[in-house]
């Protein structure tokens, strides 16, 4: 469905440019909500140890079979806007490289997500 509504024929009810632009947005907004759901669901599974950005990366491509991918240009604000809200933390360790793990910051006051 979501993707069928940008090759809306040009006699649909809904086909005006304005009712265009109204869903293309939409369907930005569900897939950043789907994106920023499946990033947490990651994160939760290594609610221990937390986990990198090129892991986050990989493992949603792993577990989705590479039906979501989300670029490293989205990811990493995405996730400074979860550390700001205070969803998650991050911390840098140095493992042969500098790598910053980050875990949820709400496993440590008992909440648990997805």
């Amino acid at each position: 469905m979501i993707k069928n509504v940008k090759i809306l024929k040009s006699d649909a009810l809904i086909a005006s440019e304005e009712h265009r632009i109204y869903i293309i947005r939409q369907i930005t907004e569900i897939n950043r909500g789907i994106g920023t759901l499946c990033v947490l669901s990651i994160l939760n599974q290594h609610e221990n140890e937390g986990i990198h950005g090129y892991g986050i990366l990989k493992e949603l491509s792993e577990q989705t079979d590479d039906k979501l991918i989300i670029e490293e240009g989205t990811l990493y604000p995405l996730l400074r806007k979860l550390e700001q809200d205070g969803i998650i933390t991050s911390r840098k360790e140095k493992d042969g490289r500098k790598k910053n793990y980050i875990a949820l910051q709400i496993m440590e006051k008992g909440y648990t997500i997805i």
